[in-house]
């Protein structure tokens, strides 16, 4: 379960429930101080207001203690960014895993599957908030998407490329060379972005479409083993080399290296799967470990944004 909070506004010291409703259904939630809400509930609110952005026939409200008159505090046409504080709730959200019981999106459709004929990974392990998906860090021990999936290709920026961010807890088990996320096949003509630790160098990059022609940046950075760690890789496309910046914990990385290898033109739409925890193109890069919500945006996260997103989940259990 994810909770969304809302920080900005002081509610009276007896207010008890939380109202959100539509033209079309009206739910009470129970509240907390000052009051918190599960994302499902956000997203059917999001869904039945027919806009993604504004919550055009949304309104916020709540009951005080033993009284039953609701006080609306915000209208139609308000903008959700005005009145809520987690940034997980917007359009550029493409997809998000909590994994506490499967690989199922709980935002889109793109529901993670086994990959054929390994060892399974299993969602009853301890997460940072509920269970978490675990890998055995054994060849084909992962969860794959089909090819076409988080394709960033098709933009508009100086080489077509498309911006993106990827945010996830991780926990390892063994400081190994490993594959977190990514679409890069064994064929040289099957790349389109990766991101893995190999020698205790972070490794991003955006490949087009082969492996000698990409943006590379690196970052020395060495995680301690059975830790929870905050997650964030994002790429903003218009910047080129200098697009790709990584987070632990909310605090920016400063990267070792960052080169262009060969003449990079942008990300080829490819038939690599999304896999986590385990590659196609290899069977050594095995992530044994476990990871927990894992969102992914169509845009380059901010630095704010960042920080709210680590901030939210350390105080709120954004999950």
């Amino acid at each position: 379960m994810i909770t969304a909070v809302r920080s900005d506004v002081n509610f009276p010291t007896n207010t008890h429930k939380l109202l959100w409703g539509t033209t079309e259904k009206d739910s009470e939630v129970d509240a907390t101080e000052p009051f918190d809400h599960t994302f499902d509930q956000f997203i059917n609110a999001k869904n039945e207001a027919g806009t993604a952005t504004d919550f055009s026939d949304v309104t916020w409200g709540y009951f005080g203690l033993g009284d039953s008159q609701y006080t609306e505090l915000a209208t139609k046409n308000t903008l959700l960014t005005d009145y809520m504080t987690d940034i997980l709730i917007d359009d550029s959200l493409i997809s998000y895993y909590d994994f506490d019981t499967d690989g199922t999106d709980a935002v889109g459709t793109n529901d993670f599957t086994q990959i054929t004929g390994g060892t399974d990974v299993v969602f009853t392990s301890a997460g940072k908030n509920g269970n978490a998906a675990d890998a055995a860090g054994t060849d084909l021990s992962g969860l794959e998407l089909p090819s076409g999936t988080f394709d960033f290709t098709g933009g508009t920026a100086p080489n077509g490329d498309k911006s993106f961010s990827f945010s996830f807890y991780a926990y390892l088990d063994a400081d190994t060379n490993l594959h977190f996320v990514g679409k890069r096949a064994t064929s040289t003509t099957n790349m389109e972005y990766s991101f893995t630790q190999y020698n205790s160098v972070w490794y991003a990059s955006v490949n087009g479409p082969d492996n000698s022609n990409k943006y590379q940046t690196q970052w020395g950075w060495s995680p301690s083993i059975s830790t929870w760690y905050h997650v964030v890789w994002t790429y903003d496309a218009t910047l080129g080399e200098n697009g790709q910046e990584l987070w632990i914990d909310g605090v920016n990385q400063t990267p070792t290296l960052r080169k262009t290898d060969g003449t990079y033109t942008g990300m080829s739409s490819s038939t690599a799967k999304f896999t986590i925890f385990d590659p196609e193109w290899s069977s050594t890069y095995n992530m044994n470990g476990r990871l927990d919500g894992l969102g992914v945006w169509d845009k380059a996260l901010s630095e704010s944004e960042v920080a709210k997103i680590f901030n939210r989940q350390l105080t709120k259990e954004l999950k």
